[in-house]
């Protein structure tokens, strides 16, 4: 158990999540608490995401599960499916 002032290694911190790419995306994107601030659904950042973030890290699960906390497949993806593209 980790002592007082320590954290485990390898649990990023609040402000290492707030500062991560993944999370700017988000606010850009699909997570911004003022919905009419956000941007239209761009194929580009889901191509970027897809490739940067998860392929070339060989889809680390840090990245993964900051995805599944800004809710990348649900207010993304999902809403901007299209089976005819």
């Amino acid at each position: 158990m980790a002592s007082k002032g320590e954290r485990k290694v390898g649990v990023p911190t609040v402000q290492q999540i707030q500062s991560d790419n993944l999370t700017k995306y988000a606010h850009e994107y699909w997570a911004n608490p003022k919905k009419t601030e956000t941007k239209e659904f761009n194929a580009e950042i889901v191509s970027q995401i897809y490739n940067k973030e998860l392929l070339s890290n060989k889809f680390p699960i840090k990245r993964i599960m900051l995805l599944e906390f800004s809710q990348y497949l649900e207010n993304y993806l999902w809403k901007n499916f299209n089976t005819k593209k």
